[in-house]
């Protein structure tokens, strides 16, 4: 028994034996038992690689919910900004059709919004958004058209250099409507040729073949050079002198803002308080005494003066005439109806000697005429 488990063990040695030279006979002997682990490892490096890759796309794409949302966010600012802008242009045109209100300089909302919606490209460098910056873009761009469209259908002033012209008006309000609207130069030389008249538009004309290229800043200060000369100031100095305020007879906002241009154009370097004295030396005395009671500073600005005249017009008879002259008018004289005129000298026919031009009272061949002489009397006997 001990001899039959023996001889099974070595046969079972044996054939273990030929199973491994078996296995040695039929292994390639250039073939590294390590190049399988090797591509596995390569390929699982790539596949998680990928997941990255895919997952990293994901968390920065924007789902269509989230791009139509925004979108709409930007359509609703654009449209208070231009509702904004609309209103701020209705208050520029009417500030500017009064003749008793002042250029208010309002600020404007429209660029405040501009960058408030820019959206960043993502950290992924295969993924982009730029679609959301375009619709930005179009919006804006489509702003601008529509409030430029407004800007040609206001009333522009017209300046022709003639008479009692004042060009600072004309420069001060283009500026604030560029400042507001953020019109282009390109735009204002062309309307420069419309609104320029008269001896104005000639000299532009006359400029413009010289300096096409010139901007807007340059042509205001040309326009200045031109037309801001020291015979315009004295005229408009002359102006302010004659220009009295006369209560009842002179509308107060219109003067005193007629008057206040007026001083800028001849004495723009003058303060408040100087302005104030220079208008109240243009008042009657007792105007100007209640005037000054009433406005307890000096240096009150225009509107204050003007509340203050109103006041004194409307609610008390300070410097006016008491007893204005009443205006005789003269009643053409009426003719007698009835009464014959008087003949005509030559029509008169003298009944003694026949001849026209006298009557016989006065004719000259009476017989008591004196200084006849004596040989009519025979001639007229026989």
């Amino acid at each position: 028994m001990e001899n039959t488990g023996d001889n099974v063990h070595s046969t079972k040695n044996e054939h273990s034996r030929i199973q491994n030279g078996n296995r040695e006979t039929t292994t390639l002997p250039d073939r590294d038992p390590s190049h399988n682990d090797v591509m596995l490892f390569g390929i699982s490096h790539e596949i998680k690689q990928l997941a990255e890759a895919v997952r990293s796309k994901n968390e920065s794409c924007v789902n269509k919910s989230s791009v139509e949302q925004m979108i709409r966010d930007l359509s609703e600012e654009h449209r208070r900004d231009f509702s904004s802008l609309s209103t701020k242009l209705d208050q520029l045109l009417s500030q500017f059709g009064d003749d008793g209100a002042e250029a208010a300089q309002p600020g404007s909302n429209f660029r405040r919004r501009n960058d408030q919606y820019s959206i960043q490209p993502t950290s992924s460098n295969n993924f982009r958004n730029p679609q959301l910056t375009n619709v930005q873009s179009v919006g804006i761009s489509e702003m601008q058209k529509q409030l430029w469209a407004a800007v040609n259908k206001l009333d522009w002033p017209k300046f022709s250099g003639q008479g009692e012209y004042d060009h600072t008006e004309f420069i001060d309000w283009i500026d604030d409507c560029r400042d507001e609207t953020s019109i282009p130069d390109e735009y204002i030389q062309v309307k420069l040729i419309s609104i320029l008249t008269g001896v104005a538009s000639q000299w532009y004309k006359t400029m413009r073949k010289d300096h096409k290229d010139e901007k807007w800043d340059f042509w205001r200060e040309e326009i200045r050079k031109q037309y801001g000369t020291s015979n315009w100031m004295r005229k408009k100095q002359e102006s302010f002198e004659k220009d009295r305020f006369i209560p009842g007879e002179t509308p107060v906002s219109s003067w005193v803002t007629r008057q206040y241009r007026r001083l800028r154009a001849f004495e723009p370097q003058l303060s408040q308080q100087s302005i104030n004295f220079r208008l109240l030396g243009l008042m009657d005395r007792e105007v100007e005494y209640a005037t000054k009671n009433a406005m307890q500073s000096t240096t009150a600005d225009m509107s204050t003066l003007i509340n203050v005249l109103e006041d004194i017009v409307d609610k008390t008879r300070l410097g006016r005439k008491r007893f204005p002259p009443k205006s005789i008018e003269k009643t053409p004289s009426k003719v007698i109806e009835g009464r014959e005129k008087a003949p005509v000298t030559s029509d008169i026919k003298c009944y003694s000697c026949q001849k026209t031009g006298h009557t016989s009272c006065n004719c000259p061949s009476k017989v008591n005429n004196v200084g006849e002489p004596a040989k009519n009397f025979r001639a007229r006997a026989k």
